[in-house]
């Protein structure tokens, strides 16, 4: 019966860890050949320095109106962790400070 706990809570953790790679574009794999977990990566999810970049082009794009940014913002975010995220917002809002700024001296 110990054992069987003790499986259990492996599976728990393992399910916990899959929902939080997730979000990393990660996933956690059995492969039963070898009896082993596996951690796949996938190399088409953004570093964060990345989706600065994406969303420094995304704020400057013409052809999306404000609703249509706000959308990509919000899918881009949720790549990524809460601090991450946090650090994305406080930068992206004294970019925007400065933004207007330098916008009021031009005109």
């Amino acid at each position: 019966m110990k054992n069987s706990k003790h499986a259990e809570t492996i599976k728990e953790d393992i399910r916990s860890l899959r929902s939080v790679l997730e979000h990393y574009g990660e996933m956690i794999v059995y492969n039963s050949k070898d009896k082993l977990y596996e951690l796949m990566t996938s190399e088409h999810s953004l570093t964060i320095g990345e989706a600065f970049v994406l969303l420094i082009l995304l704020y400057h794009s013409r052809s999306l109106n404000k609703e249509e940014c706000e959308q990509i913002e919000a899918k881009i975010m949720e790549m990524y962790s809460l601090q991450e995220q946090q650090k994305l917002k406080r930068f992206f809002c004294s970019y925007n400070s400065l933004s207007i700024v330098s916008k009021r001296k031009v005109t």
